[in-house]
């Protein structure tokens, strides 16, 4: 008995000191005139990061290629969330956050943000693990889209 207890706090000690990535998936609205149409997954990293997947260009053009079934140019964002969240509603939060971040930039001025926030993450692992993605560049609403980004994301965490 004494050393299932033993092993049991060497197990409790090493998962409390270790460095693990633990992620999970927000919902947000793809439309600003349907909020509650919440289809567009943003993948929240250790409640601190947040990383999603959407087409390059915001135009109605774009969306109406995308929803016709052609691929379009994608970009991968990633934006350091603030720590200032309330614990009631956290989801919430962060959801507003993300959209406040994100709704008014160029395509330039996204990856020059996306960019920066990568290489100012001090934890090199966590920095490797988000930097995997950079690759996904073309969008496709049915099989390249940001689900299917999330997806991706999740099943690669450490």
């Amino acid at each position: 008995m004494n050393l299932f207890i033993f092993l049991f706090l060497i197990h409790s000690l090493a998962n409390v000191f270790s460095k693990s990535i633990h992620a999970r998936v927000l919902k947000t609205a793809i439309f600003d005139f349907a909020p509650d149409f919440r289809c567009h997954h943003v993948v929240i990293v250790n409640d601190v990061y947040a990383i999603d997947f959407t087409q390059e260009s915001r135009e109605f053009r774009t969306k109406l290629l995308l929803f016709l079934g052609k691929s379009v140019p994608g970009e991968v964002r990633i934006r350091k969330l603030s720590s200032s969240f309330s614990i009631v509603d956290i989801d919430r939060a962060m959801i507003t956050e993300w959209i406040s971040l994100t709704t008014s930039e160029c395509v330039e001025q996204s990856r020059k943000i996306t960019d920066e926030t990568l290489n100012e993450i001090p934890d090199c692992e966590l920095r490797e693990f988000l930097g995997r993605f950079s690759h996904w560049n073309s969008m496709n609403l049915y099989c390249s889209n940001c689900q299917h980004f999330g997806k991706e994301v999740l099943s690669q965490k450490l």
